[in-house]
């Protein structure tokens, strides 16, 4: 098994969307918090929020 998988994230281990964003690339990661392991807040924050929107457009779309 990888070393670099969201179920080693200690900041993913209850969020919603953890399978969808995996985390994110560990090399931004590194490169942002100076950790494979460590998500930056803002860049979570963000996806958080572009795939919440996203399921709920996709749920409105196919309730039409």
């Amino acid at each position: 098994m990888s070393d670099f998988t969201v179920d080693k994230i200690k900041r993913c281990e209850n969020c919603f969307v953890k399978y969808l964003c995996c985390g994110v690339c560990p090399a931004h990661n590194a490169l942002k918090t100076g950790n494979p392991h460590v998500v930056d807040d803002f860049g979570c924050k963000i996806r958080k929020v572009l795939i919440r929107e996203a399921i709920i457009r996709m749920w409105k779309e196919s309730n039409k």
